[in-house]
C-alpha cells in the first residue's frame, strides 16, 4: 500500500512493517523523531477530549504519522486505564471514517479487506454484519435490512459505519508497549486529565438494590467506559429522572462513555428529562436487546419502574 493509505490507516498490518525496524532507543531520543513524538502525545490528548484529528498527509510526513499512531499506543498501555484504551480507539475509528468517506470505492474496499471485511457488491455477509453493527436496533436489527442468500444490502454509509467498529475493535486490540517512555514523554497533562474525569465526574453514591437487572446492567456497562448504543442511554436517563435523580447526578453517570461529550450529553440529557419521556417498557427493552439477566420478578412484571417501586415496597418493609 502506499505510505498516504498507511498513515491515515495506521492499525493495517503493512504500517506496522513500515516502523517495526526502527531502534526504540532512536524512537524515544533521536531529534529525528521529535515530530513523530510529538503528535504521539497529540493523538492521545485529542483522544480524551474527544477532538477531531484529521492530519494533512503527504509524502514528506508519512512516516511520522504512522509512528506517531503506535507511540500513542504506547502510552495508552502504559497509562492502564480501560476508559483511555477505549476512548482512543473510538478517536481513531472516527479519523478512519472520515478518511474513508474520500477515498475511492476500491481503496476503501481494500482497507476493509484487510479487517476481514468483504462487500460483495452492496452486501456484506450477515455474519459480518451482526459482527460489526454498532448496536443491535433500528436499522442495525438484521429483520429491518435486506437479506438474499446470506447477504445483507448495504449502502457506502452503512457499509463504512461497519468498517469503523471494525477500525475501533483492531486498535483496542493493539499491543505496543515501550520502556522507559515516561522518561522521554511529558505524560503529566494525560494522567492529570484522566484523574480530574474520575474526580469531577464521580456520581454520587447510587442506591442500585432495587434497580431492575436492565439498569444495573446498562450502568455497569457505562462505568465500565463501554460504548452503551443511544436507545441504552435513553433508557437509563429516562429511568434515573422517573425516580427523581438530579441532571447534574445524571451527568456524572453518563460521564464514563467513551465518546462523552459533555456539551451533547447535557443537551440530550436535558431534552429527555425536561419532555419527561417515560422510561421503555419491557417489551420495548426487550425489542431493543436491553433485557439483560432478567430475574424471577422481572418474569411478573411489564415495566422497569414497576419493578423499582415493587422491590422498594419490599425494602421500606424490612426497615
Amino acid at each position: 500500500m502506499q505510505p498516504t493509505i498507511l498513515a491515515k490507516y495506521p492499525f493495517l498490518p503493512e504500517a506496522f512493517d513500515l516502523v517495526k525496524d526502527e531502534s526504540m532507543d532512536e524512537i524515544l531520543h533521536s531529534p529525528a523523531f521529535n515530530r513523530a513524538r510529538e503528535l504521539g502525545v497529540a493523538r492521545v490528548q485529542r483522544a480524551l477530549k474527544n477532538e477531531d484529528s484529521f492530519l494533512f498527509i503527504d509524502e514528506r510526513n508519512c512516516f511520522d504519522v504512522v509512528l506517531s499512531f503506535f507511540i500513542s499506543k504506547a502510552i495508552v498501555s502504559q497509562m492502564n486505564d480501560s476508559f483511555l484504551l477505549r476512548r482512543h480507539a473510538i478517536f481513531e475509528a472516527k479519523n478512519a471514517y472520515h478518511y474513508l468517506e474520500e477515498e475511492s470505492r476500491e481503496t476503501a474496499d481494500a482497507v476493509a479487506r484487510s479487517l476481514g471485511i468483504k462487500r460483495d457488491r452492496n452486501g456484506v455477509s450477515f455474519v459480518t454484519f451482526l459482527k460489526y453493527s454498532p448496536n443491535a436496533y433500528g436499522q442495525w436489527k438484521l429483520a429491518n435490512s435486506r437479506l438474499s442468500g446470506g447477504m445483507v444490502e448495504v449502502d457506502d454509509h452503512t457499509f463504512l459505519r461497519l468498517v469503523q467498529e471494525a477500525v475501533r475493535e483492531r486498535v483496542e486490540g493493539i499491543k505496543f508497549s515501550v520502556d522507559g517512555l515516561e522518561k522521554t514523554l511529558d505524560l503529566g497533562p494525560i494522567r492529570a486529565e484522566l484523574a480530574n474525569r474520575k474526580v469531577t465526574h464521580r456520581a454520587d453514591r447510587v442506591e442500585l438494590e432495587s434497580f431492575p437487572p436492565c439498569m444495573k446492567s446498562i450502568m455497569a456497562q457505562i462505568e465500565n467506559s463501554i460504548n452503551v448504543p443511544h436507545q441504552g442511554r435513553f433508557s437509563l436517563v429516562a429511568f434515573l429522572n422517573g425516580i427523581g435523580m438530579k441532571e447534574e447526578d445524571i451527568m456524572k453517570i453518563m460521564a464514563p462513555i467513551p465518546d462523552f461529550d459533555d456539551r451533547m450529553t447535557r443537551y440530550q440529557v436535558e431534552h429527555i428529562t425536561g419532555k419527561e419521556y417515560s422510561t421503555p417498557s419491557c417489551d420495548t427493552m426487550r425489542t431493543y436487546s436491553l433485557c439483560f439477566e432478567p430475574d424471577g420478578l422481572c418474569a411478573r412484571i411489564k415495566h422497569p419502574m414497576q419493578y423499582y417501586e415493587y422491590r422498594l415496597h419490599v425494602s421500606s418493609k424490612k426497615v
